[in-house]
């Protein structure tokens, strides 16, 4: 399957998009620094909101995007197809079931959890990718260092959760940067 020339920057307004809206309603429903985007999310009926169709958008524009221009440009497996639709999976009950104490949480936590972790594959079949830059495969191989060490620091230094938020975001930010540079070093503009 050919590359659609037309979803090329997609993704890019897809990240650029959901910065924006996440970081709006993290700004103007505060928490602190120990809360992760979900919890700010599900502490007020309106950020809950803003958040599903927030994920919801950017979200579809972003698969679309992986799909159809990234898969194909990079010459990537469809096991990297079927990876990102169990993240999309995952991220869809993560924006849609907020992160409330009780079965609301397991479930948000489940696909969550899944989508963080389906991560970690999805960049090493990015660092592999025959037709992927070597600044891709560079940024896969750090991200995956960064993953291994935020797993490490989890498990292990229960201090670190105090700074869930600035962890969980560098991790997803990390992810998408690795995507972003990937498809844009590959083939430049």
């Amino acid at each position: 399957m050919q590359p659609i020339p037309e979803l090329k920057y997609v993704g890019l307004y897809a990240v650029l998009l959901a910065l924006v809206c996440i970081s709006g309603m993290i700004w103007k429903w505060r928490g602190d620094r120990t809360m992760t985007i979900s919890r700010h999310a599900a502490a007020h009926p309106q950020a809950t909101l803003v958040f599903g169709f927030s994920i919801t958008v950017t979200g579809l524009m972003f698969y679309a995007f992986l799909w159809f221009w990234f898969v194909p440009a990079l010459g990537l497996p469809m096991l990297f197809s079927w990876l990102v639709s169990a993240a999309g999976i995952g991220q869809a009950l993560a924006a849609w079931i907020p992160d409330r104490p009780g079965l609301e949480s397991r479930i948000h936590n489940i696909g969550a959890f899944a989508m963080a972790i389906i991560m970690v594959p999805l960049a090493f079949l990015i660092a592999r990718a025959p037709q992927a830059s070597a600044a891709a495969h560079w940024a896969a191989v750090a991200f995956l260092l960064v993953a291994a060490i935020y797993a490490t620091l989890f498990f292990l230094v229960p201090r670190a959760k105090s700074y869930y938020l600035a962890y969980q975001s560098s991790y997803f930010g990390g992810f998408l940067l690795v995507i972003l540079i990937a498809a844009y070093t590959t083939y430049p503009a």
